[in-house]
């Protein structure tokens, strides 16, 4: 029997599942999604996974945890990660997920000391393989850590005044983060304490995610 496609959601939440980002992501998509929870739930479903499905793309989501806890979970994904990084199997990591796959490749994580909330201005060059243009967004973002320099066999497409590696790309792989979170909902901005969101504020960032997710449908 032939094995579905499908796209891998990978929430590294430690206390609360984002299943908004998840439901947003599943509705942009145009294959079914499924949806992993590696530090709540254990890394089982992702390893059954690879005997049901075949993996058309993967979004590492945000989360709490710091990259530099080096939890038994952490490592386990990380593994899963590496071995299923392909030529053709597009990734994205969004904000831990960022942080992660610059941590994996050899960058220093550090925490700021204060968490910044609230829509950034991040600047983007330009993307063949995203189909995007230089262009200017509004994100919205909640974190307290950063990734301090560019891994090898990387480079940054995206900054912005508040943080110089808004996101990374792969130059062979078809693999980018992004610091900003471009899964955003209206009550991921609330639950990140973030009130007064204005109709049409998270179109940027959305958008965005919407061409990376295009790529893979």
């Amino acid at each position: 029997m032939r094995k579905q496609r499908e796209l891998i959601v990978i929430d590294p939440g430690v206390r609360v599942p984002g299943q908004e980002s998840f439901n947003l992501i599943a509705r942009m998509c145009g294959l079914t999604a499924s949806y992993h929870l590696p530090a709540l739930g254990g890394m089982g479903t992702l390893l059954q996974l690879d005997n049901e499905a075949t993996p058309a793309g993967v979004v590492v989501l945000g989360s709490m945890a710091s990259v530099n806890d080096h939890t038994g979970w952490q490592r386990q994904l990380e593994r899963w990660l590496e071995e299923h990084a392909k030529p053709d199997l597009p990734m994205l990591g969004i904000c831990y997920g960022h942080q992660l796959f610059a941590a994996m490749h050899g960058s220093t994580v550090t925490n700021r000391g204060f968490k910044a909330v609230g829509f950034r201005d991040v600047e983007l060059c330009e993307d063949k393989r995203l189909k995007i243009d230089a262009q200017r967004l509004s994100i919205f973002v909640s974190h307290k850590e950063i990734v301090e320099s560019v891994p090898r066999d990387f480079e940054s497409f995206a900054r912005s005044q508040e943080v110089s590696i808004e996101g990374l790309r792969h130059k062979d792989l078809p693999l980018w983060t992004l610091q900003a979170h471009v899964d955003a909902t209206e009550l991921f901005c609330k639950g990140s304490g973030y009130s007064g969101l204005n109709p049409g504020q998270l179109e940027g960032g959305q958008s965005l995610l919407r061409q990376f997710l295009s790529i893979i449908t």
